[in-house]
């Protein structure tokens, strides 16, 4: 039997990065499937505990908080990830390195491994990977120790596409360097890429300077500034026949052909109409608005930051999508306004929520629940079991009075829906659906979850 001393780090690495990676798909999907009801069951009994017998339609559960469909596969089980982000570091045997962190910096862990042996990287990222490190092998510059806080570069992010462009990002800390120093090294960087062929050189090269540690605050971040490739040109992912445009910095689902699985189930248990008025939260560069924009009467979408509220403009535009409009403002701050003002009584609204791991603030999920326009609400969960997703849920079926006699009609979770974004990992999405529960809220068999 090998020991952990004997086994390639290329190997260890693996549980690390991709924990179920010793699985058959099939099994993985099973393990998965299993997980989303272990889930369900971790969220009831949650809300058993929070409601205390206020919340009717929880009697007929029997301890799992809704239906679950079977699990959605990924039509690639392997080599899907369109974007990734490594480390820059140092292996076990002192080699500068590109690729995963063997373990956290606060258990003493430290060295970085390459990803070769990695099954959902694709090879064009494999190849990114090894030309960029033959670079930080040369350089003068160390790697960002993170134990000293010492030396310079400490991440390459990538991207790559189905047509076989790639989006590179270099990331050099400036610590205390001089700005002639820092550009020097930046134009050693872009004469090596330069010197590569058509098929190795990629697409676009971003340098950044960016002085984030692990362990500490970003107080400086000069943007991203293109070294390699033609500024009129942009990154494009193609999904569901519509073209996206992917800045440096703005959120694209990792594994495409699974999105599209995903938002095809979004598009289905949304059951909009002509008559439909979608209102797309926390939308990033808007895809899923975009991909609901033909089905319904209009879609307004609602993003935080102005880059990814540009893209989503821009996006729209590409796609001839005219019936969108996106909204750049935090969720709380325009969504009473935007019922008001943008929903006529005669419209069906869909909310579509997919919030960051963190969830959306509580005043959010008041206004929703209390809003009676609203007819059905979608809930994309990265991370349904966290404590941020679960106050989020809870929020939205709450009754403000016992047995719901308060004037409003929460909402009720009729089905979840399992899709595997990430193959060979524990980790699955889970989109909710959920409808306004019967009005008599006192009789438990009313809004029950269909089992």
């Amino acid at each position: 039997m090998e020991t952990s001393s004997t086994i390639p780090p290329e190997l260890q690495i693996l549980p690390i990065v991709t924990n179920l990676h010793h699985l058959s798909y099939d099994d993985q999907l099973k393990a998965k499937q299993n997980h989303a009801v272990e889930i369900l069951r971790k969220i009831d009994k949650k809300f058993q505990y929070s409601s205390q017998g206020t919340i009717q339609w929880l009697k007929g559960t029997r301890g799992q908080f809704c239906a679950v469909d079977k699990i959605k596969p990924s039509p690639m089980p392997e080599k899907y990830r369109n974007k990734c982000e490594f480390s820059v570091g140092f292996s076990p045997s002192g080699e500068r390195t590109v690729g995963f962190k063997m373990g956290k910096y606060k258990d003493g862990i430290i060295h970085v491994v390459s990803p070769s042996e990695c099954k959902h990287i694709n090879d064009a990222m494999q190849e990114i990977v090894k030309i960029f490190q033959v670079f930080i092998r040369s350089s003068g510059f160390e790697p960002l120790n993170e134990r000293s806080r010492e030396g310079h570069w400490h991440q390459l992010t990538a991207r790559t596409n189905a047509a076989g462009d790639s989006m590179v990002n270099v990331h050099f800390h400036p610590q205390k360097l001089s700005p002639e120093e820092i550009n020097g090294e930046k134009e050693r960087l872009q004469k090596y890429y330069e010197g590569l062929d058509d098929a190795h050189r990629p697409t676009f090269l971003y340098w950044v300077v960016d002085d984030r540690h692990t362990f500490g605050r970003r107080t400086e971040r000069m943007g991203e500034e293109l070294i390699i490739g033609n500024k009129e040109t942009v990154f494009e992912e193609a999904l569901l026949g519509y073209k996206f445009m992917v800045s440096p910095d703005a959120f694209f689902q990792v594994n495409t052909s699974a999105a599209e699985v995903l938002y095809s189930t979004i598009v289905e248990a949304a059951s909009v109409s002509p008559n439909t008025v979608v209102l797309d939260l926390c939308c990033g560069t808007g895809t899923i608005g975009i991909v609901l924009a033909k089905h319904v009467k209009q879609v307004y979408g609602v993003e935080l930051g102005e880059a990814a509220v540009a893209d989503a403009t821009r996006n729209a535009s590409i796609n001839g999508v005219t019936n969108i409009e996106f909204i750049c403002s935090k969720v709380e701050d325009v969504l009473s306004d935007l019922l008001k003002t943008k929903v006529q009584p005669s419209d069906e609204v869909v909310v579509i929520l997919d919030p960051p791991r963190c969830g959306v603030h509580n005043s959010v999920v008041e206004l929703l629940r209390r809003s009676d326009s609203i007819h059905r609400l979608l809930y994309v969960a990265c991370a349904a079991d966290n404590e941020y997703t679960i106050s989020n849920l809870y929020g939205l079926c709450k009754s403000r009075a016992k047995d719901g006699r308060a004037g409003e009609v929460p909402f009720v979770p009729v089905r979840c829906t399992p899709v595997d974004l990430f193959p060979l990992t524990k980790n699955v999405e889970l989109l909710f659906v959920f409808e306004r529960a019967a009005a008599d809220a006192s009789d438990p068999d009313v809004g029950m979850p269909m089992q």
